[in-house]
Formats: structure tokens, sequence, C-alpha cells
């Protein structure tokens, strides 16, 4: 074949390989738009429905569509979805504050009955309260530890967007397991050598402990009312 013909022929070849490629990327494009908007009317009910049940339809939506079409359009379509019906985690929210509620009015009961607490000399008494003996408080499995209250907060903080009441969060948590810390050495603390020293007052260290547990769990009390107050509660 002449060369002149060879190279024709390569041109057509080229001219037809580019066309087919860029109908495959034109079909591929029509996908993705069938893709995204199916996507945002997918999300728009989930949203509706959140409204009614809670915020999980729609992450759970928002999810299937990062899979199908990107991070990026995920986004863009959730927002779309609450701009038509609202904030679906309006719900979510009062659950969110009502944990964190029943977590404060439960330090509170404990520092309410502290007297009693203290005269038993049983540290586990207090601990129930924080949620690290037993399962029955709002506390449990305990400060710093992942449950209810620590999603809570979180939960609230997305919500918001506001940062401080995770700051908030940290600040408190940190007083509850200060004080479950101290209230678990007292249960070692006169078998350690330390009963009738100085920082014990010459008698048992059980009851300075208490006292010292006591003071970390009023600044928990106070972080608790500093957080709620910032929610606008």
């Amino acid at each position: 074949m002449p060369l002149r013909a060879c190279k024709a022929l390569a041109a057509g070849e080229a001219v037809n390989g580019a066309k087919r490629q860029y109908s495959r990327q034109t079909q591929g494009q029509r996908h993705l738009r069938r893709y995204r908007w199916s996507s945002s009317i997918l999300l728009a009910f989930a949203a509706a429905l959140a409204a009614s049940f809670g915020s999980s339809t729609i992450r759970c939506s928002a999810a299937f569509v990062e899979i199908r079409t990107g991070r990026r359009w995920a986004v863009l379509a959730t927002a779309q979805s609450l701009a038509w019906f609202g904030r679906p985690a309006l719900a979510s929210e009062k659950d969110d504050l009502a944990v964190i509620r029943a977590a404060r009015d439960t330090i509170a009961e404990c520092l309410g009955k502290y007297s009693d607490l203290k005269s038993s000399r049983v540290p586990d008494d207090v601990r129930r309260y924080l949620g690290t003996v037993g399962s029955g408080s709002p506390l449990y499995p305990g400060p710093g530890k992942s449950g209810k209250l620590a999603t809570a907060y979180k939960s609230l903080a997305a919500a918001s967007g506001d940062t401080e009441i995770l700051e908030l969060a940290d600040e408190l948590t940190r007083h509850l397991a200060e004080a479950d810390n101290i209230v678990y050495s007292a249960n070692f603390v006169d078998d350690s050598g330390m009963q009738g020293s100085i920082k014990c007052k010459g008698g048992s260290c059980v009851p300075v402990y208490f006292d010292d547990a006591e003071v970390e769990l009023k600044l928990a009390l106070k972080g608790f009312d500093a957080l709620l107050k910032a929610v606008g509660t």
C-alpha cells in the first residue's frame, strides 16, 4: 500500500477512535447526570422522612449517593434537600439535649446525696452515678468512653456547627473522669500506706478522697450548665 494511503488510513482510524472516545465520555456524562438527578430526588425524599423519623435516613441516603456519584455531589444534594424540606435533625437534636440533661441531672442528684454517700464510704456508690459501675446511668459506660452521651455531644455540635460545644464537653468530661479516678482510688488508698498522713489529716484517706471527688463533680455540674447555656437552653 502506498505510504500516502497508509497515512490517510491511520488518520482515519485516529479520527474514528477519537469519535468513539468522545461518544463514551458523552454517554458517561449523561449517565452521571441521570444518577445525580435521581440522587437529588432520593435525598429530597429522605429529608422528608427524616423530618419525622430522625436524621439517620438522610445520612444513609447521602452515603448511597456518595458511592454512586462522589462525595462532592452527595454534600450538594443533601444541602438541596435540606433547603426544600427544612432541617431533619431537629428531632435528633431534642434527643441529644435530653441525653445531656439526663446526665446533668444525674450528677446533680449525686451531689444532692453526697453527704450520705460520703458517710457510707462505698466508692462504687458514687461510680454508679458516673456510669462506671452498672449500666443504669445516662453516663454509661463512663466519662470519655463511647456511649450515648459522647454521641450526643458530637451530634449536637455537628448540627449546630458550634465547636464550643465539644470544648465544653471535653472540659466537663475531664472533671467527671477525675472524680471517677479519685473515688476508685479510695478503694485502696488506706492500704497503700497513706493512712495517717498529713494529706489524709492523720486518719483514713477515704473521706479526703470523697471530698476531692466532690470538688470535681461540682465543676462538672457547672460545665453541664455552661454547655446547655451555650446551646440556648
